[in-house]
């Protein structure tokens, strides 16, 4: 039969001094049964030669205007508090959300809100990737179970090339501050520069509707009490 298997089995006995012998028969198996064609999930890409790019050098390229696409992978509770500017928030902190892209139920684009980095990121095939979390510093650190590691395969497997920022946010934001996006403080948001706080105390007088106890404000108590 055409298209089989060839499977070996026990035949006849060939007797040869102290040694016994058995020559193979051959058996042909149809190879469309009991044969597992599931496909099975890919594993993460090594990590040797990932390229690194330092908070400096990052810094740099942002200032020259040549924007290159940087996905933020830490908690969507962190990136609102400061990021790397023009950085893009990718949700994938959770351990579910990473499993499903390490098997391909989810593509890199279904982890971003935003639609223009959506498309920024479908057309990055050829280009450069750069990914940052808290604190990884080296290549050697994105092992296989690390959380890093299903994003950066994602990103080799659409066809880009993946960049780790070297000491991730923590370095960065300690460094180049002045590259960093983060929440006006409380004072900024409700003074602007120049401003001058007015004296909205109340003018209304102090009346006394017990002995010991006065209805109005400080400044009238004080002067009735003076």
């Amino acid at each position: 039969m055409s298209g089989g298997v060839d499977v070996q089995l026990p035949g006849d006995t060939i007797l040869s001094d102290h040694h016994v012998r058995r020559r193979p028969q051959l058996l042909y198996l149809n190879s469309s049964r009991g044969v597992n064609h599931r496909r099975r999930p890919s594993k993460p890409h090594q990590q040797e030669n990932l390229k690194l790019v330092s908070a400096s050098e990052l810094d740099t390229a942002l200032r020259q205007g040549s924007m290159p696409l940087v996905l933020d992978c830490r908690s969507p509770f962190a990136f609102p508090k400061g990021h790397v500017s023009g950085a893009v928030p990718l949700r994938c902190s959770d351990r579910i959300s990473r499993r499903r892209l390490q098997l391909g139920r989810l593509g890199l684009c279904d982890l971003v809100s935003d639609q223009d980095a959506k498309e920024k990121l479908q057309a990055c095939r050829g280009s450069e990737v750069v990914v940052y979390d808290d604190g990884t510093s080296d290549a050697d650190q994105v092992t296989e179970d690390h959380p890093l590691s299903p994003v950066i395969a994602s990103i080799r497997d659409m066809g880009a090339r993946p960049v780790l920022l070297r000491g991730g946010w923590r370095e960065f934001s300690k460094s180049q501050s002045e590259s960093c996006m983060s929440p006006p403080t409380p004072a900024e948001e409700e003074c602007p520069p120049n401003c001058q706080l007015q004296n909205t105390e109340d003018d209304s007088k102090a009346t006394a509707i017990l002995p010991f106890l006065y209805v109005g404000n400080a400044k009238t108590l004080r002067t009735s009490a003076g």
